[in-house]
């Protein structure tokens, strides 16, 4: 792999893959912060799945599952 200022490494890498995984395993905000990798990677076709994993008690939060839909497929 070259490097290119234009062409991050990580999207080059990511460039070849159909689904991605953004995993968290803190507060919540790891997986906030890789939205813009997740929405980039998303707008050039890639299905992109986020998770999150946490220590703290999960019985009060009211989870969303959001389904992103993509322009071309809609």
């Amino acid at each position: 792999m070259t490097f290119a200022l234009a062409a991050p490494p990580l999207f080059t890498a990511l460039a070849p893959a159909r689904n991605v995984l953004i995993a968290g395993a803190g507060g919540g905000f790891d997986v906030y912060a890789g939205l813009p990798l997740a929405f980039a990677l998303q707008s050039g076709g890639t299905r992109v799945h986020l998770a999150w994993s946490t220590a703290a008690p999960t019985s009060s939060c009211a989870a969303t599952k959001v389904t992103w839909a993509h322009p071309s497929r809609t």
